[in-house]
Parts: C-alpha cells; structure tokens; sequence
C-alpha cells in the first residue's frame, strides 16, 4: 500500500463476500429483498467496544496492483445517542433510526469489518384500527407519526 491506489476506482451495485451478497441501498430500493444492512463491532479509544450501525450508499473497489485490491463501504452510519440507537434491556432488541445519520466524516469501512444486518419496521410505533374506524381521520394521524415510523429492529447475521 506504499504505492498508490489507480485514480480509476471501479464502482458496484452489490457485491458478494464470503457468500454473503451486499447491495447498496439505491439497489435494495429496486428489489424485494435487502442486502444494503452492516454493522461493525470497533473499539474506541478507552477500550470499550462500540457496535455502529448503517447502510451501503457505495461500494468501491481500490486496484493497487494487477493482484492487490481493496474493497471498501461507502456507508450512512446512524448516531450512537440522541435517540439513534437505542437497546430494550426488557427483551435486548435493538432499534435504530436510519433517519438519524452521523459520522458523516468517516464513512468508510473495510468490507472484512463488517457484519451483515437486516432491518424491519417496527410496528408498535403504528396507530392501530378498528374494523370501523374511519380512514379519512387516520390518514392525518399517519402522516403526524410517519417519521417516528422510521425506526428499524435489527437481527445481526454472523457470516459463516
């Protein structure tokens, strides 16, 4: 790595990684299934081990040499506070809010970092009706509570 990368740096829509297959989100957004989820366990500068959450916006390739390349994520990772990540210690599912972007200074990563995530809607957070309720009403209370819609249990997926 001494020598620098090629300025030609080759782009993906998915990737597959040691038989998982990763997609970016603009990808994820076509197809019915989702792949764009990661997650990575780092350590912090005082030991304490963090778990940071995100999607793949890019995946890059760096050719160095005709047999040396780097692959990289290009992510939006989620805050760790202000209501970004949060941990139900009742029942240990974690929830985070996609919309609650950070670290937007660093959001690469190594593609042998990381861990693949799926994300599902949490459905508590929906109103619920009745078979009579009238629609035009709860129309206007979704779209009150459609941000706080956004936010995602994860089920991490250790690679084999």
């Amino acid at each position: 790595m001494a020598r620098q990368p090629s300025w030609h740096v080759l782009t993906y829509e998915g990737y597959e990684i040691n038989g998982n297959t990763f997609y970016i989100v603009g990808q994820d957004k076509r197809k019915t299934n989702q792949n764009s989820g990661v997650r990575v366990d780092a350590t912090d500068p005082n030991g304490n081990k963090q778990t940071y959450y995100g999607r793949i916006e890019d995946i890059w390739e760096l050719d160095y040499a005709a047999n040396f390349k780097v692959l990289l994520f290009r992510c939006q990772w989620v805050k760790m506070t202000g209501g970004g990540i949060t941990i139900d210690k009742e029942y240990g599912m974690t929830t985070v809010d996609l919309n609650n972007s950070g670290f937007k200074d660093e959001p690469f990563v190594l593609t042998a970092d990381v861990s693949q995530v799926f994300y599902v809607k949490d459905m508590s957070t929906k109103p619920k009706r009745g078979k009579n309720d009238d629609h035009s009403v709860g129309a206007k209370v979704d779209l009150q509570t459609q941000r706080a819609n956004t936010r995602f249990n994860v089920k991490a997926c250790q690679p084999i």
